[in-house]
């Protein structure tokens, strides 16, 4: 039982087209597919190299250590 009230909940079903009550069951590859399914492209999370801005969150992603899945996909190409 999720603690969100009913119109963040609501919100949340709007923005992702997938029923609150669904999501709380999911892990995140599937919430990522569905939503790519939706949207009809794949989902991008861009890095933030601009150092005028400050640091929120992880401090991997803010340092550039952070290894993406795109990055590890990259580097097995370039060994073959």
């Amino acid at each position: 039982m999720s603690q969100l009230p009913t119109d963040t909940q609501q919100s949340i079903t709007a923005d992702t087209g997938i029923p609150f009550n669904e999501i709380e069951d999911m892990d995140w590859e599937e919430i990522d597919r569905r939503i790519e399914k939706k949207i009809g492209k794949k989902l991008e999370f861009p890095r933030n190299d601009d150092s005028r801005i400050r640091p929120r969150g992880s401090v991997l992603l803010n340092l550039g250590r952070l290894i993406f899945k795109q990055d590890i996909e990259n580097r097995l190409a370039e060994i073959k």
